[in-house]
């Protein structure tokens, strides 16, 4: 009984990804991230910290799997493990940065993480606040938004134009 309670937990967490991979392109092809919706109510138990970690090495493998050709894989990794984590309760923040807004010749680069109380959660590099130190604004649907610091003069120039 017990191996299908284990079994039966990894087939809700795969689809939970790969519906969250399908939103999440939908999203990315829409270019409208406002449109990004995390649930608030946790509705997963998981029984240990043990299982949480091999959920979670295990969802990372499916964005893998299915986004090893796109550059995007940081979005679709912390969008899947966003919805996820807010499932089992954990309130973890989306972030999303970008940087080289000013440069002509060169493109925008960004790039998107987790956060849990303010810390990086989940990242191989934890340079993400160091390259992308200057936080714009956070929406109503759980997003911060963040730039490079060369970056602070156009954000100037776009709040200034709106007021």
């Amino acid at each position: 009984m017990k191996i299908f309670r284990g079994i039966s937990e990894y087939l809700r967490v795969f689809l939970i990804t790969i519906q969250s991979l399908f939103v999440a392109k939908y999203v990315m092809m829409r270019s409208d991230l406002g449109r990004l919706y995390f649930d608030s109510f946790p509705s997963i138990k998981v029984q240990s910290v043990c299982d949480r970690r091999k959920m979670i090495c295990f969802v990372k493998g499916i964005v893998k799997c299915f986004t090893f050709r796109s550059q995007h894989q940081c979005y679709y990794r912390s969008y899947a493990l966003k919805k996820l984590l807010t499932q089992w309760g954990f309130n973890v923040i989306f972030n999303l940065g970008l940087r080289n807004l000013t440069t002509q010749n060169d493109r925008v680069r960004g790039h998107c993480w987790l956060t849990f109380k303010g810390r990086p959660v989940f990242e191989d590099d934890l340079a993400s606040l160091d390259l992308y130190p200057l936080k714009i604004d956070a929406a109503r649907n759980s997003i911060v938004y963040w730039v490079g610091e060369n970056d602070q003069a156009v954000i100037r120039l776009k709040k200034d134009r709106a007021k």
